[in-house]
């Protein structure tokens, strides 16, 4: 029968381990070389793009409120021409003896026809600026969006440049957490971490697991770590 006590004084240790290498994970920061070019690509892209899509985004907005006063006067005006188009035609249902001579002028003034082909290209200009309004904003949502990305980057990135002997510098890009770390390639450290903790402090599983089958969850866990960790020398002591 296996001993209880001992396994749970293993399962608690390989908690405390796990949790320490999760924190670790997460504040490990991998340095990554870079050339000067790239440095200051790196530099240039992080420090002048997003300043000049927000001056796009400005600019786009402005466009869409003037697009937006324009289109306020040409419904405007369709308005006022459906109305005199509707007198137009009214006036025209009737027979021409009966026309006052107000009706003749106001009629030959505003034909029917030519009211409609106006009205008509009313509606196309308003379209027009409906459909400038909407691809302004669908440009506004992508450079705020590439805006963001790099912020996050930059969140997650920061440029180094160190003095080497002999003059000149070195140039590094600083990436913090998990992703920046290398792994290996056969087994995720990552998600053997996390089947490891949820199997662990699963507390049906502290009440009945065997010894034998938590060292063989331990050896798949400690086979995704790299060499550096000092936690796979530690369960390396556990297991044995």
């Amino acid at each position: 029968m296996e001993d209880f006590s001992e396994n749970q004084k293993i399962a608690k240790q390989l908690q405390e381990h796990s949790n320490r290498l999760k924190n670790e994970q997460l504040t490990r920061v991998s340095r990554n070389k870079l050339t000067k070019e790239e440095y200051d690509a790196k530099k240039g892209v992080s420090c002048e793009e997003p300043k000049e899509w927000k001056n796009q985004i400005s600019d786009l907005k402005e466009d869409i409120s003037f697009g937006e006063t324009e289109a306020a006067k040409i419904i405007v005006k369709i308005k006022e021409g459906r109305q005199t188009l509707a007198k137009a035609e009214a006036i025209n249902e009737k027979s021409r003896d009966c026309w006052t001579t107000e009706e003749v002028r106001f009629f030959d003034e505003n034909l029917p026809s030519e009211w409609r082909k106006e009205l008509r290209d009313l509606d196309k200009e308003k379209l027009e600026l409906y459909n400038q309004k909407s691809v302004r904003n669908k440009l506004i949502k992508e450079l705020k969006a590439k805006i963001s990305e790099l912020e996050e980057i930059k969140g997650n990135a920061k440029l180094q440049r160190e003095a080497q002997p002999g003059g000149g510098f070195r140039y590094y890009e600083l990436q913090n957490g998990t992703d920046a770390l290398p792994q290996p390639s056969e087994l995720s450290l990552i998600d053997m971490g996390r089947t490891f903790r949820n199997t662990i402090t699963n507390a049906a599983y502290q009440r009945t697991f065997h010894k034998d089958n938590l060292l063989q969850l331990l050896s798949k866990y400690a086979a995704a770590m790299g060499p550096e960790y000092v936690e796979k020398r530690t369960i390396e002591n556990i297991k044995n």
